[in-house]
């Protein structure tokens, strides 16, 4: 049951649930959502404004059922799997420009030698 205030309108955290539940219903991916949501300029910052707004609206039901709705959404997304082989990542330019000029240095490909340099550190790590 949604909360209200006093003058009948919706409580903050109700109309944070009924957000995320629209975005979800007009087919929005967990990143689109997660970011409307929770990005700097998201509605949980223009709902909660303050840290103590934030600290009250992490203790209500609304907050668990958008989590809940959330986790369900990736889940969805991925298939129910953790690990789909594929990663996004977003990197400085200056650093994607240095791996380019190493794999075309290499005649590789950005991705063989991406692979190759994070399972090398991994393996130093499990040694």
């Amino acid at each position: 049951m949604a909360t209200a205030t006093k003058k009948g309108k919706p409580s903050t955290a109700s109309q944070a649930l009924a957000f995320v539940k629209q975005q979800i219903d007009a087919g929005s991916t967990w990143s689109e959502v997660n970011n409307a949501t929770y990005g700097p300029q998201g509605q949980f910052t223009t709902l909660f404004p303050t840290p103590a707004d934030r600290s009250r609206f992490a203790g209500t039901e609304e907050f668990k059922q958008i989590n809940q709705l959330l986790s369900d959404l990736l889940k969805q997304e991925r298939g129910d799997t953790a690990a789909s082989g594929k990663l996004l990542l977003r990197l400085p330019v200056s650093l994607h420009a240095a791996l380019i000029e190493e794999s075309d240095r290499e005649k590789t490909s950005i991705n063989q030698l991406v692979v190759a340099k994070l399972s090398a550190q991994l393996s130093a790590l499990y040694e």
